[in-house]
């Protein structure tokens, strides 16, 4: 006997996504696109940003600190030990809040996800010049 799993086909993805970013997009201004938790985004009066603090910080850092740092030119080990130690905040962060249920706050997310921008910054550049 033969048994056969019913996979859902492409066009169930396609509208389950299609659904979800017409919902996201519906509440700009009044939750951030990313994690819609309102709590978590700056806010200027009575509207939202579309991003969080985490999304926001992470893109500035990632395109000021080519310009900001100059650019590290280390072995590849150190180099590597440098990127990861940058990052880890940023994991140790959102697994502690995603996990653990731990509260975090949204200075804690600037400063942890701004150091992730930089590491993955500089891994970049690193792997451009």
């Amino acid at each position: 006997m033969e048994y056969r799993v019913d996979m859902p086909s492409i066009q169930h993805y396609f509208i389950v996504l299609a659904t979800t970013l017409i919902h996201r997009f519906r509440n700009i201004g009044h939750l951030p696109i990313c994690n819609q938790n309102p709590d978590s985004a700056p806010w200027l009066g009575n509207w939202c940003f579309p991003l969080c603090w985490r999304c926001i910080s992470i893109i500035c850092s990632f395109y000021l600190s080519p310009y900001l740092l100059p650019v590290f030119r280390f072995d590849r080990p150190a180099m590597l030990f440098l990127v990861f130690s940058l990052i880890i905040p940023c994991f140790i962060d959102g697994f502690a809040q995603y996990r653990l249920n731990v509260p975090s706050n949204n200075l804690y997310r600037i400063i942890t996800e701004t150091l992730a921008g930089a590491g993955i910054s500089i891994f970049f550049s690193y792997l451009l010049y």
